[in-house]
C-alpha cells in the first residue's frame, strides 16, 4: 500500500523482464514502464491510473538506469469527458512531460482504462500542444527579439501593420478545440463548450475525404 513498497515490487519485475529479454536476445530493444506503483482505490477496489502518488519517483530511477520508459498520461478515472477528465488528463500529461517520459501511453483512456473516448482524445491533443509549447526551448536571435522593429515602430505605432508580426504569427501554437474567440463570436457559433467542440473536431478528422 505504501508508495515505496509498491515501487520496489514493480522495479523487481521491470529488471527481471530486462534480464530475460537480454538473455533471449542480447541487445533487444527494451522500454520500461515509467509510472511504476500499482494503486488500488480501497473504497471501490479499482486500479488507479491518474493518481499523483507514484509519478516522477520511478521515472527518476529509470533515468538513473539509463532506460527508456513509457508513462501514463492523458488518463482519467472520470466516466465522461468532463471537468475531472480535463483536469486529470492535463495534470498527468504535464507530469509525464516534466519527468521526461519517452513515450506517453493511455491518451484518451477513461474510467481506469476500462473506457476509451475519441472526444477525450481530441481534448488531450490540445493539452499536449499546450504542454509542448510550454516546454519548448527558447531560441534567442536578433530576428526574434525584434529590437530594430520596436525602435522603428515606437510607442505610438501599430505592430500589426509591420511585416515582422506576419512572419511569425503562424509560429505560435494554436488550439484545435479550446475556445479563444470573443464572447460574441462564441455565442454566434452556438455557445458550444470544449466537449462539444471536441466531438466536432474528432468527427471531422474521421470523415472520409470528399
Amino acid at each position: 500500500m505504501t508508495v515505496l513498497g509498491s515501487l520496489v515490487i514493480v522495479n523487481a519485475g521491470v529488471l527481471a523482464g530486462l534480464v530475460l529479454s537480454q538473455l533471449n536476445r542480447e541487445g533487444a530493444p527494451f522500454i520500461a514502464i515509467g509510472w511504476a506503483g500499482e494503486s488500488i482505490e480501497m473504497r471501490h477496489m479499482f486500479d488507479l491510473f491518474a493518481q499523483p502518488d507514484h509519478r516522477a519517483i520511478y521515472a527518476s530511477l529509470l533515468h538513473w538506469y539509463g532506460l527508456p520508459m513509457w508513462t501514463l498520461g492523458g488518463i482519467t478515472e472520470a466516466k465522461l469527458p468532463d471537468q475531472q477528465a480535463a483536469a486529470e488528463a492535463a495534470l498527468t500529461i504535464m507530469a509525464d512531460a516534466v519527468v521526461g517520459g519517452h513515450m506517453i501511453h493511455d491518451i484518451g483512456f477513461m474510467e481506469s482504462a476500462y473506457t476509451g473516448s475519441l472526444t477525450q482524445l481530441a481534448l488531450c491533443d490540445d493539452i499536449i500542444g499546450w504542454v509542448k509549447s510550454f516546454l519548448a526551448p527558447v531560441e534567442i536571435s536578433d530576428e526574434l527579439l525584434g529590437l530594430d522593429v520596436i525602435d522603428e515602430i515606437g510607442p505610438s505605432g501599430t505592430y500589426l501593420l509591420h511585416k515582422h508580426p506576419r512572419r511569425h504569427a503562424r509560429g505560435r501554437w494554436q488550439p484545435r478545440v479550446f475556445s479563444r474567440e470573443s464572447h460574441h463570436a462564441w455565442e454566434e457559433a452556438g455557445s458550444k463548450d470544449a466537449t462539444a467542440h471536441a466531438v466536432v473536431e474528432e468527427a471531422e478528422r474521421r470523415a472520409p475525404p470528399s
